[in-house]
């Protein structure tokens, strides 16, 4: 690895949340491509999202087709998983600086919430289909 005073790099935010949600599927269907590859690099975290997308899956579904205390446990694995994302989501927001002022500041949470379900969607969607998101 060899850095000079020659290198540079720019970063252009996306300018929609559409667009960050794009952007999030891709990462997660390149990680699980890269894993796929026998490529190094990533670690645990990076299939964090994968794993928290398969287990409201899984809550939605036993929430949704089975009764009794089943169903109770299906139903605080959904909220849970929901409720603390977006509790931490705040918690961060709050604790960073930020340029956003007011109510939009706290638009942010629940678009980490749909940031962490997208790349965690496109991880699972590597499994499904080898096509990029994206891509026709």
């Amino acid at each position: 690895l060899r850095i000079t005073d020659a290198t540079s790099a720019s970063y252009f935010p996306v300018s929609t949340t559409k667009k960050l949600l794009c952007y999030g599927k891709r990462n997660g269907w390149w990680n699980a491509k890269t894993t796929a590859l026998g490529l190094s690099g990533l670690r645990a975290r990076h299939f964090v999202p994968a794993a928290y997308v398969l287990g409201l899956g899984a809550s939605t579904v036993v929430s949704a087709f089975c009764r009794g205390s089943l169903r109770r446990v299906g139903l605080v694995g959904l909220l849970g998983g929901i409720g603390a994302n977006l509790v931490l989501g705040t918690k961060a927001t709050l604790a960073t600086p930020t340029q956003t002022k007011g109510a939009t500041r706290f638009l942010i949470p629940p678009i980490i919430f749909a940031f962490h379900v997208s790349y965690g969607l496109g991880t699972i969607s590597y499994l499904f289909t080898k096509t990029e998101p994206g891509t026709p």
